[in-house]
C-alpha cells in the first residue's frame, strides 16, 4: 500500500531528521518488521482465509483513512499494522465467517490487545464508514488487476485472482485517473 511513500522512509528510525514521520499513533510499532509488505499480505492471505475482495476493501479503507486523517502517514513503522487492521475490519464487514482478533493478531504479529485498540482507532478515524458500492469495489479491483501485468509473480504462484499475485497487486500503489 502506498509503497512509494513508505519506501522513502524505509530503514530510517522514527524521528530521524528529514523523515516526515507524523505523530505517533496506535498503528506505529517500535521497529519496522523484517517481513516485506508483499510477504506479509501473502501470509495474511494464506492463514486468514478471507475472501480476495477483503484485500480490495482493505485498500479502500486505508485510502479513506489517509484522505480523512492526513496526519497518519504510512511508514515502515505503521504499514504492516494498518494492513492487518484494515483486512480484519474488511473481513468482519464482508465475509460471513472470519477468525477472531486473537487469531488475526497471531497472523499479523501483534497482541490481541494491540489489535483491539487498532481496530477501534481505525473505525473511529474512518467514522465507521465501511460501506463501499459494488461499482467502487469493481473499479478498484479492475485497477488492481491491471497492475498485475506489471508485477512478476513468483514462479510457484499461479497468476489468478485470489492468489498471492493478486495480493501483490494490492500491495502496489494505484494510479488514480
Amino acid at each position: 500500500w502506498t509503497h512509494s511513500s513508505m519506501t522513502a522512509n524505509e530503514g530510517l528510525p522514527y524521528g530521524h531528521p528529514g523523515v516526515d514521520s507524523g505523530p505517533l499513533t496506535v498503528f506505529h510499532g517500535l521497529r519496522a518488521p523484517t517481513i516485506s509488505v508483499s510477504h506479509y499480505l501473502e501470509r495474511i492471505h494464506k492463514y486468514a482465509k478471507c475472501s480476495p475482495a477483503c484485500f480490495t476493501l482493505a485498500y479502500i479503507y486505508i485510502s479513506r483513512l489517509c484522505q480523512r486523517q492526513p496526519d497518519i502517514l504510512i511508514t515502515p513503522l505503521s504499514c504492516h499494522r494498518l494492513v492487518i487492521t484494515s483486512i480484519l475490519v474488511a473481513a468482519k464487514w464482508l465475509d460471513d465467517a472470519y477468525y477472531n482478533n486473537a487469531y488475526y493478531g497471531q497472523i499479523g504479529g501483534v497482541t490481541t490487545k494491540e489489535l483491539n485498540r487498532m481496530e477501534l482507532e481505525f473505525l473511529l478515524r474512518i467514522n465507521f464508514d465501511l460501506n463501499v458500492t459494488v461499482d467502487t469495489l469493481q473499479v478498484v479491483e479492475a485497477q488492481l488487476a491491471s497492475q498485475l501485468g506489471a508485477i512478476s509473480p513468483p514462479r510457484s504462484v499461479p497468476s489468478v485472482r485470489g492468489s498471492s499475485s493478486y495480493v501483490q497487486a494490492v500491495s502496489s500503489p494505484i494510479q488514480n485517473n
